[in-house]
Parts: C-alpha cells; structure tokens; sequence
C-alpha cells in the first residue's frame, strides 16, 4: 500500500470540500432506508471514531512505546461498544444488510484502512508527536469513504480552519453562523433537500461538533500562540462550537 504523509496537519486539518455541486454515484435505497436515517448513523461513526483517535493521543505520541496496540481491530472494537452506548447495534445493522448496514461498513473499513496505513507511524519508536491527529484522522477517513461509491459524501468543516481546501461551501457556512449564535440548541443538527448547481436533487446534513479538552491544547488559549503542530492557537473556549460534520446525498 502505498504509503502517505501525514505531517503538516492541525487538529482541524479538515476533509477536502466536497460542495453541493459535485457529482456523486447514485445507489438506490433499500427497502426501509432513508437516507437521513443512513446519515444520522455515519454521522455517529465518523464522530465517536474521532473521539477514540482524541482518547488515545498520549499513546499514539508515546516515544518510549513501540507496538501501540492501536490496530484497526482494537478502534473497530471500541467504536462497536461506544455504538451500542447510543443503541446503535453495529453487527445488527451490518447483519440485516441494506442501505445502512453497507454504509456503516463501509465507514467503518474506511476509517480502519487509514488506520492500518498510519501503523508505521505510529509505531515509529522514539518519536514523540505523530501528528495524527482527529481531524487528520477524520479528513482521511472520509476521503476513503466518499471513493466506495454510494450517493452519500461527508466531511470535517468549520468556520475557522487551517487548510483552504477545507473551506465550508455557501450552505455549510450559513449553518455553521447558526451553531455559533449564542442561543443555538447544542447539538441540534441542519437538514434541508434543495438543488444544487447542477440542478439535482440533494440532502444536506450538517451536525455541530465542541470543543473540549485536548482540542484546546492546539485551539485554546492564548490566542496567537503556536501550538505542537505550527498553527496559531484560535482562542477558542471550553464548549464553544467549532467543527462540525456534514453529508450531502444525492436524492433519486
């Protein structure tokens, strides 16, 4: 397998964009299956795969360790079992087949290969920072994802980010203002079906992600300040909204 950088990154080292106006490969719903609903559970995949990534930083960073034990296997695991927390059963939904046990699948051997790919890296003895990070994480994961071929596409955004190839499009920005307002529910998703540039059908989703912990170690205060990964420290505040999940679906 051809092996890939991962230097370079911040934590919102976000996925390349996808705007409402790329084209995707239709695949037609099974009986049962709605695509919010298919949406909503690789939403909840790709977030709590970015918090088990979050929640195992100090391993990953650990010089004096060489075999991390954090395998493809190991986060497959994990990621069941935060799953079931939420009443999602991942071996259910793969089992009964249809659209969201293939999707969740496929999610969940996208974010395996990034995982296997990095091993190397991560395994590297000696080596404190890795740089791989959540966002970096997620961006790759969803890069993987989106070439499987289904009608649904996904992405890391935010309003403030370090990348510009990871800008949020017209639509995600107006959402993204809302999750910042002051009095905006936490946590309450956007959704809304509406033709995009090429006049097709299509499904917007979007999720607000928070900003806790180890986040503000690279995001945090003071402002200004460079962090382990070279970017400027944003000042961003326990809880405040920051990254968010998006999807678009392609709507037959």
């Amino acid at each position: 397998m051809k092996k890939r950088s991962f230097w370079r990154v911040g934590l919102l080292a976000l996925a390349v964009g996808f705007s409402a106006a790329d084209g995707f490969c239709a695949a037609k719903a099974a009986a049962g299956d709605s695509d919010i609903e298919v949406i909503k559970k690789l939403e909840r995949l790709a977030g709590l795969g970015r918090k088990i990534v979050a929640e195992n930083q100090e391993l990953i960073n650990d010089p004096a360790k060489e075999d991390k034990g954090f395998t493809a296997a190991m986060f497959s695991e994990k990621l069941t079992k935060y799953l079931l927390d939420e009443k999602i059963d991942y071996a259910a939904e793969v089992k009964k087949g249809g659209k969201s046990g293939k999707l969740m699948k496929q999610m969940m051997t996208a974010m395996g290969e990034v995982i296997t790919e990095a091993q190397p890296l991560i395994n590297t003895p000696g080596m404190g920072f890795k740089g791989f990070l959540p966002a970096l994480f997620a961006r790759k994961s969803f890069e993987a994802f989106n070439q499987k071929g289904s009608n649904i596409r996904g992405k890391l955004t935010a309003k403030i980010y370090r990348n510009a190839k990871n800008a949020p499009d017209a639509w995600e920005i107006k959402a993204l203002d809302q999750f910042l307002g002051k009095d905006y529910p936490k946590g309450k998703a956007i959704s809304e079906t509406l033709k995009n540039d090429s006049g097709e059908k299509v499904l917007r989703y979007i999720k607000p992600e928070y900003y806790v912990g180890a986040c503000l170690k690279c995001h945090g205060d003071p402002k200004g300040e460079r962090d382990i990964t070279g970017g400027l420290k944003e000042g961003f505040k326990e809880g405040d909204a920051g990254a968010a999940l998006s999807f678009t679906a392609l709507v037959e």
